[in-house]
């Protein structure tokens, strides 16, 4: 009898931290998601993302530039999904950007962004010497 006690309560034990860890996973995913606008400081575009759940590990990314680079000074769009890379990251193995006038084919670029302290989202860039993009998030 006593046995069965043991295991009840260490499988109702191992239910609680379990449900904790997702219910924690999910909190930390939920930091990411909604809108944020940036102004590029490289060209002075105005870049928007806008990041949406699709699942406990997963996000969909939408990020609209008014200047690609890629786009020869168009619009561009990048689409792309993502998973959580730690507590405060977010990465993306491929971001597909598209060009407004599809005069140039697609492009996949890795991505990946990171919250600071203060809450704003700061597109991590392979290139220390280039200034970094910070997004401020504008919807709740």
């Amino acid at each position: 009898m006593n046995i069965k006690i043991a295991i009840l309560f260490i499988s109702t034990l191992w239910s609680v931290v379990v449900s904790h860890n997702a219910l924690a996973s999910d909190h930390n995913l939920r930091r990411f998601i909604g809108l944020w606008q940036a102004v590029d400081p490289v060209d002075g575009s105005l870049s928007t993302i806008s990041i949406n759940k699709l699942s406990n590990d997963t996000v969909h990314l939408l990020y609209n530039d008014t200047y690609f680079y890629l786009c020869n000074g168009g619009r561009g769009l990048g689409v792309g999904n993502g998973t959580r890379s730690g507590r405060n990251a977010i990465e993306f193995s491929g971001i597909t950007y598209t060009c407004e006038d599809k005069k140039i084919p697609p492009v996949n670029i890795p991505a990946s962004f990171t919250l600071d302290a203060s809450g704003a989202l700061i597109e991590v860039d392979e290139d220390p010497n280039r200034t970094q993009t910070i997004f401020y998030k504008t919807s709740r």
